[in-house]
């Protein structure tokens, strides 16, 4: 009887991790830069990398631009002349991943049907014409 306490928590937690697991279609908050600074500047750029969103709005004459958390979107760089807004723009996001799309057939396969490369026609033309040959 000493695993018993060992399996009661192994039993209790498999219980109670499905219950905490977030559904993967539950929208959550993302992060994105404002579409124009405090100076009224627009969006010339934005990328997310590293757990940082930038966003550039002006590189000439002078480079213009504002470092977010992606976690919380909190301003973490000003190199605005102080022209960042405090918080970047929430949006609705999703987690669940988005599989890549392959490119699809136009057509799909009709039931039954083989698709045979035009190599194999010549070859059984070939093959055709010296079995007859062959014969005569």
């Amino acid at each position: 009887m000493r695993y018993y306490p060992l399996t009661l928590f192994f039993a209790l937690c498999a219980l109670v991790a499905p219950s905490l697991q977030v559904p993967s279609n539950v929208p959550t908050v993302c992060f994105v830069c404002p579409v124009v600074d405090l100076a009224g500047r627009p969006l010339l750029v934005h990328n997310v990398d590293g757990g940082q969103l930038f966003c550039r709005y002006q590189s000439n004459p002078n480079d213009w631009f504002c470092k977010y958390f992606t976690n919380t979107g909190l301003l973490k760089q000003d190199h605005d002349d102080g022209s960042c807004p405090p918080v970047a723009i929430t949006q609705l996001c999703s987690q669940e991943r988005k599989r890549s799309v392959l490119p699809r057939s136009p057509h799909a396969p009709q039931p039954g049907a083989r698709s045979v490369p035009s190599v194999m026609h010549r070859r059984a033309y070939l093959g055709k014409k010296r079995h007859h040959e062959e014969d005569m």
